[in-house]
């Protein structure tokens, strides 16, 4: 059990550093984004952009869950080609489809053709296989790899971004550099796995694909459920308030999501491997120790993000976004408090997961997202993007409770009073010491930075002592 324990907490140090850096990159391009785009344009690239990754989730993401789910499963020589075959023939028919979709979407959006078009079919097209390429690495425990390509493909969208913009600023330059950025790693990618060796269009296999179809196939609406739960505030902001008040929210959304998505991806892309093959082995206390380890260390890290973000809130928006965008600070608690219960929520989900029936999961979610859309329409014309970042807190917040009531007694994580109480107050402590030390530090990043630090080492004092 010793063993098992120490090879989950090995992977979440392998993953999580390489998403700080890569949360870092994150935060340094939405800097980039600001330089270049009025907070119009951001409203509109943001449209254009979650609508492309909606797209892609609803035709290729349950392909690419598939391929996460059953990798280890299909190594031999035999499966091994059948497998690789199934999946790049199913990429490519489904990404075909979802082009034909995307370019009719963008168009729209656009109010007929424009230059931006081609580029934003193109950055669909391999966003899509790099997110299969992703999950296929994560999936055969080649943590190193994995991690570097995540630093990598934040790294070549900052380099790609600044080389372009010394050309022209404006939202093509972000579209091609998202999409070049993307070539580079899949290349990568598939070099490094030998992916196209194993393909063979002939041994394409039908009854295969039908199968991983009827595993996915709930994954399509829960995908597209969380895509609406997280950007539906985007178009509805967009279009009952003004596009730019939707750059102001994405931005500031944006802001959090950087650091939120560094911390749950890499405590799941460490855990949910390890899961799979204790569950596999039907060693299911070795399973549920491993989820609660991973669910312990993302309470940790999420904490100090939301207490913190309550005191020094507004000098981060001012720091790392452009002034006009000032205004959105007051969101970011809200953000924090969303993407924790999405966290939660994923946590649970994984009994349903491991037993392959993910047909609660979709229905859950959809109830959120309809919930989180009704209430948008409701509150947003009157409240702004405050109202739709309290929106989506509420329905994530339904999502988690419903999935740890369903999952109870599939697999749980176990966790005591003490284990929620002394990172509480260890939270509180750091609050009041980051809120003190903002009357002697400097106002200007030095002083931010200090801020931060002193109180990431009283946090941690707190937990550790």
């Amino acid at each position: 059990m010793a063993e098992k324990k120490s090879s989950v907490l090995k992977d979440i140090g392998i993953y999580l550093p390489s998403k700080a850096v890569e949360g870092v990159l994150g935060i340094l391009l939405l800097k980039l984004y600001a330089l270049y785009m009025t907070n119009d344009q951001y409203g509109d690239f943001s449209v254009i952009n979650q609508t492309a990754l909606i797209i892609a989730v609803l035709f290729s993401g349950w392909l690419s869950q598939s391929v996460f789910r059953f990798a280890k499963e299909n190594l031999s020589e035999d499966k091994h080609v059948r497998f690789n075959s199934t999946i790049f023939v199913g990429m490519a028919l489904t990404t075909v489809m979802g082009v034909v979709v995307t370019f009719i979407a963008t168009w729209l959006i656009m109010g007929g053709y424009d230059p931006v078009i081609p580029w934003v079919l193109g950055m669909y097209v391999f966003y899509s296989f790099v997110e299969m390429g992703n999950l296929l690495t994560t999936a055969l425990n080649m943590q190193m790899f994995t991690a570097g390509i995540s630093i990598l493909r934040g790294l070549f969208k900052a380099i790609l971004l600044i080389i372009l913009g010394l050309m022209s600023k404006n939202m093509l330059t972000l579209f091609q550099s998202l999409m070049l950025a993307d070539v580079l790693i899949l290349v990568i990618i598939f070099h490094k796995t030998k992916f196209l060796k194993y393909v063979s269009f002939v041994k394409a296999d039908k009854a295969l694909f039908m199968t991983y179809f009827m595993f996915g196939m709930p994954i399509i609406g829960t995908g597209l459920n969380i895509f609406l739960l997280n950007s539906s505030n985007r178009y509805v902001i967009q279009f009952l308030r003004s596009k730019a008040e939707n750059g102001i929210y994405t931005a500031n959304y944006s802001l959090i999501a950087a650091l939120m998505q560094l911390v749950f991806t890499g405590i799941m892309r460490a855990v949910y491997p390890n899961i799979v093959t204790f569950w596999n082995e039907g060693n299911k206390q070795a399973t549920a120790k491993a989820l609660t380890l991973g669910y312990r260390v993302y309470y940790w890290l999420v904490l100090p993000l939301f207490v913190g973000s309550m005191v020094v809130g507004k000098q981060l928006t001012l720091t790392f976004l452009d002034a006009e965008c000032v205004d959105g600070y007051v969101i970011l608690p809200w953000v924090i408090l969303a993407f924790a219960f999405y966290g939660i929520s994923e946590f649970a989900f994984k009994g349903w997961q491991l037993e392959k029936n993910t047909k609660p999961i979709f229905w859950i979610t959809t109830v959120a997202a309809v919930e989180n859309l009704l209430i948008s329409l409701v509150v947003v014309p009157f409240f702004g993007f405050y109202g739709a970042a309290v929106t989506s807190a509420i329905a994530f917040f339904y999502c988690a409770v419903a999935a740890i009531i369903g999952t109870r007694k599939i697999l749980r994580w176990e966790m005591h009073l003490m284990d929620y109480a002394i990172p509480a107050l260890s939270a509180l402590l750091m609050a009041v010491v980051v809120y003190l030390l903002g009357y002697v530090v400097p106002d200007n990043v030095l002083g931010l930075m200090l801020q931060i630090g002193l109180g990431g080492v009283v946090y941690l004092g707190g937990l550790f002592v």
